[in-house]
């Protein structure tokens, strides 16, 4: 063979070797160009997702957050109208007529007494109001359902308003109106709820 068809041979093979080497190269630059939109579309979709669920998730929170911002105004709107009727029967309890406050002052002595032999200290204008003779009525009272009747009458306090203080000895109950109340309303507040409202709380 000549020198010339050799070189013509080396040259046409060259050639269908780049050829080939330029084909796969195109093939192989595709298939990653392709893997790469591939992944990059997988990639924005999962945080288009992700953006979504953080949306959803901060959305549910507020909402979360504006449906407690609402219940407790709820609440505390129904417990300023707990509060108002309470404010109102004290009131009521306090514009009773005399006849009618004595006997609400000596049911109450009557329950909260123990021993039958503590003090009872009122005001001074409750003292007024109730009349000197409260004491010895209470006294025959308890003596009437086989009880001790020896209560004394206490000093005046200057601190209370209306209702009584009982003592004996270093003990001290708390019968205010205030306190009297605020018990009464321990028990039943729920039960005022209820009916106010017309739900179980």
């Amino acid at each position: 063979m000549s020198l010339e068809k050799i070189i013509e041979r080396i040259a046409q093979d060259s050639l269908a070797q780049a050829n080939e080497i330029t084909g796969q190269a195109k093939h192989n630059a595709a298939a990653i160009l392709s893997k790469a939109r591939a992944e990059a579309a997988a990639l924005v979709k999962n945080r288009i997702e992700k953006a979504q669920r953080e949306a959803d998730n901060l959305a549910q929170r507020e909402k979360a957050i504006t449906q407690l911002e609402m219940r407790k105004k709820v609440l505390a709107s129904k417990q300023e109208v707990i509060s108002a009727i309470y404010k109102n029967v004290a009131e009521k309890i306090a514009a009773l007529p005399d006849k009618e406050y004595v006997l609400f002052i000596k049911n109450q002595v009557l329950n909260a007494v123990e021993t039958g032999k503590e003090q009872i200290i009122f005001s001074a204008a409750e003292t007024d109001r109730l009349g000197p003779k409260i004491v010895q009525e209470i006294n025959q009272e308890l003596k009437s359902k086989k009880r001790p009747g020896e209560l004394t009458l206490g000093p005046v306090s200057k601190q209370l308003t209306q209702g009584f203080l009982l003592q004996q000895g270093s003990v001290v109950l708390n019968y205010t109106l205030d306190s009297i109340l605020a018990r009464r309303r321990e028990e039943t507040e729920l039960l005022v709820a209820e009916i106010l409202f017309k739900e179980k709380q």
